[in-house]
């Protein structure tokens, strides 16, 4: 159960959709006026939870919950901008620095309609490659950004470990590659986020991420200002007990 709202507080009417591990829709829950929901899942894990409504892809993006565990009551609450958080995932550090990497690949709502030049709300093949919405490999060692992608660094980037907010090391894109019918293999940017968690090891259990970023860029004359948020769950186990009482 929780509660959707824009950055601002503004509450929001958004579907609140489950996936399975094939990424099938499963379950799906809408909010009141009020933003507040409410759904019943069967113990297990779930490959995705997405967020969002009919503004999606003109003036906001989805909110992402990846591999999230039902395993008790729990608030899930949802801030839904104009920057989306994909493909998430992270990983403790295993024998070096105590620190997690997190990578994920961004995207800006406002970005993807500077493409559309000519303002009829579709982006056509012309204006899909002026706009640089994917890279080739030679592309990409020369300037790391697609026409969609925040830039980021250590400033724009914020993760929380367990709603603690961890020091942030270093934000490096990097090139996630994708091969299409018509084109060989390009790339989108993703970032590898490397933040510290302090000096001891991750306790057994089930911890959560929140990561958040946040970019500007100049948009109809003026500057806009986009955010973005998603979470991620793991289970950290030490022992066979853990691994008995996490298992669905």
């Amino acid at each position: 159960y929780g509660r959707s709202t824009n950055f601002d507080g503004t509450p929001r009417k958004d579907f609140v959709d489950v996936r399975d591990n094939g990424f099938e829709n499963v379950y799906v829950a809408r909010c009141d006026d009020k933003g507040y929901y409410e759904m019943i899942l069967p113990k297990r894990s779930y490959n995705a939870i997405i967020v969002d409504d009919e503004t999606y892809d003109r003036e906001t993006l989805e909110n992402w919950v990846w591999n999230f565990t039902a395993f008790k009551d729990m608030e899930l609450n949802f801030r839904v901008g104009s920057l989306e958080i994909y493909n998430l995932n992270v990983w403790p550090n295993n024998g070096g620095a105590p620190t997690i990497f997190v990578s994920f690949r961004p995207m800006s709502v406002h970005r993807g309609n500077l493409m559309d030049k000519n303002k009829d709300g579709i982006i056509n093949e012309e204006e899909y490659a002026k706009g640089k919405a994917t890279l080739t490999a030679e592309e990409f060692k020369k300037n790391p950004y697609t026409g969609i992608t925040p830039i980021l660094d250590e400033n724009k980037v914020k993760i929380f470990l367990d709603n603690n907010e961890l020091k942030i090391i270093s934000v490096t894109p990097y090139p996630e590659f994708v091969l299409t019918p018509k084109r060989k293999k390009v790339c989108l940017t993703a970032y590898i986020v490397q933040a510290l968690i302090g000096k001891n090891r991750l306790r057994s259990g089930i911890h959560s991420v929140r990561v958040i970023i946040e970019d500007e860029l100049q948009y109809d004359g003026k500057l806009i200002k986009e955010k973005g948020e998603a979470s991620y769950f793991w289970v950290q186990e030490a022992n066979v007990h853990h691994l008995l009482k996490y298992k669905f």
